[in-house]
C-alpha cells in the first residue's frame, strides 16, 4: 500500500511541476524501463524484472541467486561499487528483490548493467 501511495504522489508531482527530467524518465516514456528489462532478460538470466507503476524505480527479482537482498546488496557493493536498494526495506516480502533507480543518464545505466552482469556471472 505504501509503495502505491508513493507512486501516486510522485506521479502527481510530475503532473503539477514541469520537471522535464522526471517526465523524461516517467513510465509513460518507458524507454529506460524497456532498455533495462530487455538487457536483463537477454544478458543476465539469473535476474528478472517486475513490471511496476513506479516513475523511476525498477524491481529486480534476485531469487535465482540464492542470496537475500541484504547479502546481494553487500556483495554487489563490495565487488562492483554499485548501490541498489535492498528490497527488504519495503517489507519482508522484498527479501528476494532489489530496486534500481533509473533516474540517471543512459551511460550510467549502461555501466551499471555491465557491472551487474559481471557480478551475476560470478554467482553461477
Amino acid at each position: 500500500l505504501l509503495y502505491n501511495l508513493i507512486s501516486i504522489a510522485i506521479n502527481e508531482y510530475i503532473k503539477r511541476t514541469d520537471n522535464i527530467r522526471l517526465r523524461m524518465i516517467s513510465r509513460k516514456e518507458g524507454e529506460p524501463f524497456q532498455y533495462v528489462a530487455e538487457y536483463i532478460e537477454k544478458e543476465i538470466p539469473l535476474l528478472s524484472t517486475v513490471h511496476s507503476h513506479a516513475t523511476y524505480l525498477l524491481w529486480i527479482d534476485i531469487s535465482k541467486t540464492d542470496l537475500d537482498s541484504q547479502q546481494f546488496y553487500t556483495q554487489l557493493r563490495k565487488e562492483t561499487g554499485l548501490y541498489l536498494n535492498v528490497g527488504e526495506t519495503y517489507g519482508k516480502m522484498g527479501n528476494t528483490f532489489m530496486r534500481l533507480n533509473l533516474a540517471c543518464p543512459r551511460s550510467t545505466l549502461e555501466d551499471g548493467l555491465k557491472r551487474l552482469k559481471e557480478f551475476c556471472e560470478t554467482l553461477k
